[in-house]
């Protein structure tokens, strides 16, 4: 049986995985509207989810990284 300091520890390898795929997102998405830009009429808060994620998801792998292994 896991104690109750073992279920509320944080992974810091699922944590950066999570990290990982949100910048991997953001960077997916931020390509597509950038290439997109000539077709449609797009306006500058098209950048804004992308950016957020890359930003999460940067965030969560430092975060991950300070994390006690």
């Amino acid at each position: 049986m896991q104690s109750k300091e073992d279920l509320q520890r944080v992974d810091p390898k699922s944590t950066a995985a999570i990290g990982y795929s949100l910048a991997g997102i953001g960077g997916v998405t931020m390509f597509f509207v950038t290439i997109n830009l000539e077709v449609l009429t797009l306006s500058g808060l098209d950048y804004l989810v992308p950016t957020v994620l890359l930003v999460l998801g940067i965030g969560t792998v430092l975060y991950a990284r300070g994390l006690k292994k």
